[in-house]
């Protein structure tokens, strides 16, 4: 009886875990952000951010660096939302390996108000682009292991010959 118990929640947990994996982000699910105009935002990106959407004209925004990505209401904007806690809009970030959202709303509750974001796994979505195979995070890892894991040339012409370190 236990073990039919059991088999039972797992069929159930497995139905509920593919019927939400659809392929589709509702805007209810975004991680909510909240923002005013006094503050900028700043997304702190894993690897370079290849692309940023911003969905209203209510938020400015730009890449002051290539894996910093600034966004920031627009005072005249906020002002016609007549009151708090109002959506902005919706953020979305692509990197090189990575699709990310974000819902941002307007407050003027300094404890909700973030200065900085790190972007997380948990939040992406993972973006496959066949010209990319490693992201420069990746190949900068590589390149260091393979230069570290450097060998002598022994070959019968260069029996006497070292690469030069460095």
């Amino acid at each position: 009886m236990t073990q039919k118990i059991i088999t039972l929640i797992l069929w159930a947990v497995t139905i509920s875990v593919y019927a939400q994996q659809n392929g589709t982000l509702l805007k209810s699910q975004l991680p909510k952000i909240y923002i005013d105009e006094e503050i900028s935002l700043h997304f702190l990106s894993p690897e370079p951010i290849q692309y940023v959407d911003i969905s209203t004209d209510n938020m400015i925004g730009d890449i002051p660096l290539e894996n910093v990505f600034r966004v920031k209401a627009i005072r005249d904007s906020v002002s016609n939302l007549n009151g708090y806690n109002k959506s902005l809009g919706v953020v979305t970030i692509i990197g090189q390996k990575f699709i990310a959202q974000y819902d941002l709303w307007y407050a003027h509750d300094e404890r909700q108000l973030k200065t900085q974001i790190e972007i997380l796994p948990i939040n992406t979505s993972p973006l496959e682009v066949g010209k990319i195979p490693l992201s420069d995070q990746e190949l900068r890892y590589f390149s260091i292991e393979a230069f570290k894991g450097r060998r002598r040339i022994t070959s019968p012409k260069a029996a006497s010959m070292e690469l030069p370190v460095r």
